[in-house]
């Protein structure tokens, strides 16, 4: 989670009531050093996170989809995914910056599609249920 106690935690321990549910349901995630890890496969997309605090990440994410890692969702450092059942519902960040995106292979090229980042500000602006899956960096 950020190191500042952000708002970004705050929203995903109301979804979860957990400080580490980031990358736990996706089958395989990028955490740590830019290198393949299984998570639990609850959700059927691969995930990288840190993807633009990282240089390397993006172009070892992007070879893995390329040899046939599921496609996924990237995010950047303040950036969650908020997903309903297995449909990506909502990006929000803690930074104005922030930043994800989907990333698929069509035929043998990478494309990566950038994603709407809703920022929560100073405040959590909605109250949400705690029944969906999340994964933030």
């Amino acid at each position: 989670m950020e190191k500042d106690g952000s708002v970004l935690d705050d929203y995903v321990l109301s979804l979860t009531g957990s400080r580490r549910p980031r990358i736990c349901f996706l089958p395989t995630v990028f955490h740590g050093p830019p290198r393949r890890v299984r998570g639990l496969g609850l959700l059927p997309y691969s995930n990288c996170v840190h993807y633009d605090a990282e240089p390397a990440r993006r172009a070892e994410y992007h070879s893995l989809v390329r040899d046939g890692m599921r496609e996924g969702f990237t995010v950047d450092d303040g950036v969650a995914l908020r997903f309903e059942g297995t449909r990506l519902e909502r990006v929000v960040g803690s930074r104005l910056d922030g930043a994800a995106y989907h990333v698929e292979r069509i035929g043998n090229e990478i494309v990566e599609s950038a994603l709407e980042v809703s920022f929560l500000g100073a405040s959590m602006l909605e109250s949400v249920p705690t029944d969906h899956a999340v994964a933030a960096a």
